[in-house]
């Protein structure tokens, strides 16, 4: 399968983690939400989830849409 055809499988707000960082968190991957928050996945999460295709099926990205398209912002 080609590269492109598997990122394009992973959720959008899956990020690689900085090399500097790498000790810090066990599997080297974070999801980086629209409201700025981190949150590191499980690997279970990982491989159910982030980089199955079935990022949409994930709490953490519903709840991040939720914020993003349902709920207005104040001004």
């Amino acid at each position: 399968m080609s590269e492109t055809r598997v990122k394009q499988k992973e959720c959008p707000f899956l990020r690689p983690m900085m090399t500097s960082h790498l000790g810090a968190f066990p599997i080297g991957v974070y999801c980086r939400l629209p409201s700025g928050r981190v949150r590191v996945p499980s690997r279970d999460e990982l491989a159910r989830f982030c980089i199955a295709g079935q990022h949409h099926n994930c709490p953490a990205y519903c709840r991040a849409r939720y914020w993003e398209i349902d709920v207005p912002t104040r001004t």
